[in-house]
This record gives structure tokens, C-alpha cells and sequence, in this order.
């Protein structure tokens, strides 16, 4: 009797070390399982978010060549119409007058989806046609016309030929420029249609994302957003997947469209994540620390549980 008498403290004290360090064990345990749970779901967050704002850009970037070529058609078949020709050499031998070949221009012009404006030449140096307004025909828009159709008559370009005109204006326009030829395929005038930037910018603000359109050489044809463009009209782009700007995260997408020679450029922004993420990883921390006190006393539970098989089995 004496002997079971001593032998239930050593029994009670190996129960009370087991108890504790199986407590310890299944906290440790739970403890992981915590910090695992929240550092995946963290890591989840900001990759879903990266990845969506990156499917935006590059959804943008599809978007914007479809935009870019339904312009380009537009008025690359204008430029290139043979009823246009007819009517510039109706004009030229005086059979059309300037108000009635200006409203054939306007029917065209308002069914359009940017605002233009057209400059008929000669190889004399005069102009034929002109629906610009007086100020808005400078010498210098006069000086730019003659050097981009000397241009393509020295480089035999009988194509439609695309470039950037732009002197320290808020928008740049993009020309639209072809030779006109007689009927021994000799240069006698060119057509020039240069297109409202404005117009454009103000079009391309309806995507959901910002967008740019540049010539090879970074001459910017038309942009969502001009903050991102500097003051000669260039645009550079930073980075390869994001980069920040007046305190936005951007995330890139851009794309050469070989058809046309000309680069194209999607931003997705979006300053709610500056808010949504810090509450995300709040929420996440407080279960966390929920759950962890929650682990605790369910493993003290355990371990009771288990110390109290231990001590009945041992009686």
C-alpha cells in the first residue's frame, strides 16, 4: 500500500510534463498553420492584384490596335479614294469651286471620328485647298508640309505616308500625306490630312486604362493621359512591368504593330489598391491573432484531454 501511495506524485509530475510539452507541441503547430495561412493569403492578395491590373493593361493594349487600325482605315481610304483625286483635279482646272469641293470635304469630315483638316498643294508652291483656319495655316505648318512630300517624292513613296507634326502646341497632329499624279506618273500636287490630337486624346480617354500611341522613334501620335508625356511631345517608357508616377503604380503592357509602324502602350491604374490592400492585410493580421488565441486554449484543451487519458491509464 505504501508503495502505490508513493508512486501516484511521480505519476502526477511525469503527466504534468507531458501535459505541458504537448501543449507546446500542438501551439507550435498551430502557430504555423497561422503564419503559413497568412503569409499565403498576403501573397495571394498582392498577385491577384498585380496580375488582374496586368490583364487590364494588356486587355487595353488589344483595345487600342483595334481603336488605332479602324482610324487608320478610315483615313487611309479617304486619302487614297479616286473620287478625291477627281475632285482635286476638278478643283485644279476650275471646275469645282472652293465651296463646293470644301462641302464635299465636310460630308467627310462629319462622319468621321476625329476632327481633320485637309491642304491641298501643287508643285508650284501653292495651296489649293485649305479648310484650316487663317492662323492656324502658319509658315512653319506650310514649311513642314512641302519637307514631308519632298520626302516621299525623292524616296518614289507612292504610298500613304504617316508622321507627327507638333511645335509647342497642347495636342500634335498626325498627317496623313499623299502625291498626286498625272497621268504619265508624274508628281503634280500632294494631299496632306492631318488629324485633331485633341480630338484623339479625348477618345482614347474612354478606355479604362491609360493609353499611348507613338511612331517608332517615340513621337507621340495620341495619348490618354499628356502628364506622362514631356514637352517635345516624346514620350519614353519606364520600366517593364510597373513604375510609379505622381504617386500612381502603373502596370505596363506595350506592343509593336508592324501593319501600321507604330508602338502601343497600356497603363492600368488603380489607387484603390493603396487602401484596399493595408485593410486586406488588417483583416487577415486579426484572424491571425484570433485564431492563435483560439489555437492556444484548444491545445491546452488537447493536452488536458490527453493528460487525463494518461493518468486514468496509469491507475
Amino acid at each position: 500500500m505504501t508503495f502505490l501511495f508513493r508512486s501516484r506524485p511521480i505519476l502526477t509530475g511525469q503527466s504534468s510534463r507531458y501535459q505541458q510539452k504537448l501543449q507546446k507541441h500542438i501551439g507550435r503547430n498551430y502557430l504555423f498553420l497561422v503564419v503559413t495561412c497568412f503569409s499565403s493569403t498576403a501573397l495571394l492578395m498582392l498577385t491577384y492584384l498585380a496580375g488582374f491590373n496586368l490583364f487590364r493593361a494588356r486587355s487595353g493594349c488589344n483595345e487600342l490596335e483595334m481603336v488605332y487600325s479602324d482610324i487608320y482605315s478610315q483615313f487611309s481610304d479617304y486619302v487614297t479614294d479616286t473620287a478625291l483625286t477627281d475632285n482635286v483635279e476638278k478643283l485644279s482646272a476650275g471646275k469645282y469651286s472652293q465651296r463646293t469641293f470644301s462641302q464635299l470635304f465636310h460630308q467627310f469630315s462629319l462622319r468621321s471620328n476625329i476632327d481633320c483638316d485637309l491642304l491641298i498643294s501643287n508643285t508650284a508652291g501653292n495651296t489649293l485647298y485649305s479648310s484650316f483656319e487663317t492662323s492656324e495655316l502658319t509658315k512653319h505648318l506650310k514649311m513642314f508640309d512641302r519637307t514631308v512630300h519632298k520626302h516621299m517624292t525623292e524616296s518614289m513613296n507612292t504610298n500613304v505616308y504617316n508622321t507627327v507634326y507638333y511645335l509647342y502646341e497642347p495636342n500634335p497632329r498626325y498627317l496623313f500625306a499623299r502625291n498626286i499624279y498625272d497621268s504619265h506618273g508624274v508628281v503634280t500636287g500632294w494631299i496632306s490630312l492631318y488629324l485633331d490630337g485633341g480630338n484623339w486624346n479625348e477618345l482614347l480617354r474612354k478606355s479604362q486604362v491609360d493609353t499611348i500611341i507613338t511612331t517608332t522613334n517615340g513621337s507621340v501620335i495620341a495619348s490618354s493621359d499628356r502628364t506622362l508625356i514631356n514637352g517635345l511631345n516624346k514620350f519614353k517608357p519606364q520600366g517593364h512591368f510597373t513604375f510609379s508616377c505622381d504617386d500612381r503604380q502603373y502596370w505596363i503592357a506595350s506592343r509593336y504593330d508592324a501593319l501600321h509602324n507604330i508602338n502601343l502602350y497600356a497603363y492600368a491604374t488603380d489607387n484603390s489598391y493603396q487602401t484596399y490592400i493595408p485593410l486586406g492585410l488588417f483583416l487577415v493580421l486579426l484572424i491571425g491573432i484570433l485564431t492563435t488565441l483560439l489555437s492556444k486554449r484548444l491545445s491546452r484543451k488537447i493536452a488536458d484531454i490527453h493528460s487525463a487519458s494518461l493518468t486514468k491509464l496509469a491507475k
